[in-house]
């Protein structure tokens, strides 16, 4: 009974100290919108370096966490820790995803970055405006609008 009391103990006191740091250092994280650069920052404290994983999958990018700690106490009890993290966000259009890259403070800030590309502007364009005189929802094409192989649509009686 003396070990099961003595195992409490160090649970209770190793639950209450990890409660205390979490209640200091909330995961926090900053979307910058920048003119020259997307960047993202995520407040990993609670992981180590070889405990995390960034990656881009197609334009997602993904930020992973896993921590597993597992050690026996002197008096041969067993204590296992456990903690999982992961966040998903889509990238800008104007973002390679080759081009991302990330690095982390001695703080536990996550900065992730990329350079923004300089997107063509498109140029206005009017766009005509048919007009449906069918009563039936069936809309006739002009006799100028072609087809995807260059035709002529042939006009519907």
């Amino acid at each position: 009974m003396q070990h099961v009391n003595q195992a409490y103990r160090i649970l209770t006191q190793d639950m209450d100290m990890r409660r205390i740091d979490e209640t200091t250092r909330t995961s926090h994280s900053s979307d910058t919108d920048g003119k020259e650069n997307f960047q993202l920052t995520l407040d990993m404290g609670h992981f180590s370096p070889d405990e995390l994983t960034v990656k881009t999958q197609g334009r997602r990018l993904i930020v992973m966490g896993k921590h597993d700690k597992k050690r026996d106490t002197e008096d041969g009890s067993y204590f296992h820790e456990y903690r999982e993290w992961k966040r998903e966000a889509e990238l800008p259009e104007d973002v390679n995803p080759e081009q991302v890259v990330c690095s982390l403070s001695r703080d536990g800030h996550l900065h992730i970055q990329a350079p923004r590309l300089a997107l063509p502007t498109v140029p206005e364009r009017p766009i005509p405006i048919s007009i449906n005189q069918d009563p039936t929802g069936v809309q006739e094409m002009p006799s100028d609008v072609q087809n995807g192989n260059g035709e002529g649509e042939k006009q519907m009686d």
